[in-house]
């Protein structure tokens, strides 16, 4: 389900800065975006098109209210992505983990499979698998036997 208020296919704003330090320039290709089945989108949620490759999202997850997914993400299968999170551009997020709360997730950053990042937290740097990690920046606090 897609909310109506939600967004998907946002045209990417991605600039490249012109020669000798000339005004930016636009540099976007628009490879779209891809949703796997049973993906719920909610209200004023956002998905930016891919500039490189298709933005994906995949089976069965969630994007909560005013979430955001930046261009050319990869969201693994059954996925939450929560209330006011962010996750920016290239940044990869695996199957069955759970962002809370207004989490923010550096671009190109990879969060791995079933983990657990907690509410406010700031990951700049990337997560391994079965780990619950909160925290600014976020730190791995835990490891699971998922």
């Amino acid at each position: 389900m897609i909310h109506s208020t939600a967004i998907v296919g946002l045209g990417p704003c991605v600039y490249a800065r012109g020669p000798n330090g000339a005004r930016p320039i636009k540099a976007v290709d628009n490879h779209g975006v891809e949703l796997g089945e049973d993906v719920d989108i909610l209200a004023f949620a956002a998905v930016v098109n891919g500039t490189e490759r298709p933005t994906r999202i995949g089976r069965g997850s969630r994007l909560l209210h005013r979430a955001h997914v930046g261009h050319d993400c990869i969201i693994g299968e059954d996925v939450i992505v929560g209330v006011r999170s962010l996750v920016a551009g290239f940044a990869e997020i695996g199957d069955r983990t759970e962002l809370k709360i207004g989490c923010l997730v550096r671009n190109r950053v990879k969060i791995g499979k079933n983990c657990v990042i907690g509410m406010g937290a700031v990951v700049v740097s990337d997560i391994p698998d079965n780990s619950v990690a909160y925290g600014n920046p976020a730190v791995v606090v835990r490891q699971t036997g998922a």
